[in-house]
């Protein structure tokens, strides 16, 4: 038959509908080889996946059948790679414009490999995700989808298709295989009752798995979701049995979500009180952060300019150009706001104090015209120094 029914037969699980898996047999039995097919058709479908932007929130299509990687075989059937779907899911959850998506879908499912990824990506996916069924959203699509925060689908969607499928091609009667004695279940005869019975149970422990996923994610139990025996429900009849949320249109979907997230505080107060209460306490909380940082990065630039006010002071008061002008090195230090270069430079601008000795007080008084006698010499003439020493300093700043 060729390797595309080697794909289709392999024994590997499937979780689609009949049709579709049929459908799929179908193509791949019409050519041998997959070149051949694509040439026949003379065209390479699309495959890239479709994302729209409706304001903040991105809609991606998934239609047709599902598989694991992108291959010439998904061009023949117009199929989906689940692993491009994965990888575009992860862009649009990246995105910064996007506050919400949705998954448009129309699947029968498809091959079950990376189907239970899928589904766990969106389950944990960070910003609200709905499932809109726009025709089907069947077995593997059912698995994947109902991960999703809701299913909203149109009155005439259907949805379920719960369960695996798989399939086998006889073994050409001119192959001769020979097993390892200790893996009689290596090559399972499915012509024999214990070699089917093997293979029912892997089968089935593949089910297993999508019905636990199904019954984690829509919070229903083993009876309800066996109970559909591996059909499909339409629409209000899917919502009464529990395996979707709403009947809506796309464009419904998508506008509830882009109001719901500019929702004035009001509206979310009034509808949506725990979400409400849970944003003031993060904002409280945020607020007291700030807060308690402002006051640290304060205290720190007091402790700073303190410690800063402490070097310049005594910088200036131990600089050389102070020596013998103390008293104008302690009147810049403590009244102005001048820099060290700033002091040390009008510091030797200015005359160097005078020593104020007995000695130098007489002189000082001898050498007037006029001398001062009397009880109070001493002090007219230390005060006569400090004044000329003070019209000396005058002097030297209006020269400098």
């Amino acid at each position: 038959m060729g390797r595309a029914v080697d794909f289709m037969t392999d024994g590997s699980p499937w979780v689609i509908t009949q049709d579709w898996y049929e459908k799929i047999l179908s193509i791949a039995q019409r050519e041998g080889d997959i070149e051949a097919a694509l040439k026949e058709r003379g065209e390479r479908l699309d495959n890239s996946i479709k994302v729209d932007l409706h304001g903040g929130v991105a809609v991606m299509y998934v239609k047709g059948p599902m598989f694991p990687y992108a291959n010439m075989f998904d061009q023949i059937s117009g199929a989906m790679s689940v692993e491009m779907l994965i990888k575009e899911l992860g862009v649009i959850e990246k995105n910064k414009e996007v506050h919400s998506a949705v998954i448009a879908w129309d699947t029968p499912g498809g091959r079950a490999t990376l189907i239970n990824e899928f589904s766990k990506q969106i389950k944990n996916f960070s910003k609200p995700i709905v499932s809109y069924v726009v025709d089907r959203m069947a077995s593997g699509g059912y698995w994947v989808g109902a991960a999703a925060d809701k299913i909203v689908l149109d009155e005439t969607a259907v949805v379920g298709s719960i369960g695996v499928v798989s399939g086998f091609k006889r073994q050409e009667s001119d192959v001769i295989e020979i097993v390892s004695s200790n893996a009689p279940d290596k090559r399972l005869d499915l012509e024999t009752d214990e070699g089917l019975k093997v293979y029912q149970k892997y089968i089935d422990d593949t089910e297993a798995v999508f019905i636990e996923k199904v019954m984690e994610y829509r919070g229903m139990s083993r009876e309800q979701v066996i109970g559909l025996r591996g059909g499909v429900l339409i629409g209000a009849k899917a919502i009464e049995a529990g395996f979707a949320d709403e009947i809506g249109s796309l464009e419904s979907v998508i506008k509830q979500l882009n109001e719901e997230y500019s929702m004035d505080l009001d509206t979310l107060k009034a509808d949506h009180p725990e979400v409400y209460q849970a944003a003031v306490d993060v904002g409280k909380r945020e607020v007291q952060a700030s807060f308690e940082q402002q006051v640290s990065d304060a205290n720190n630039q007091v402790v700073e300019s303190k410690s800063a006010e402490r070097k310049r002071f005594n910088d200036i008061l131990t600089c050389e150009e102070a020596k013998g002008r103390s008293q104008l090195a302690m009147h810049i230090a403590r009244s102005t706001e001048m820099s060290v270069d700033e002091a040390k430079k009008l510091l030797a601008a200015s005359p160097a104090q005078a020593s104020k000795t007995a000695f130098d007080a007489l002189d000082a008084e001898m050498s007037d015209s006029n001398p001062t006698v009397g009880a109070d010499d001493t002090d007219s003439v230390a005060l006569d120094a400090d004044e000329k020493w003070a019209r000396d300093f005058s002097a030297a700043n209006k020269s400098a």
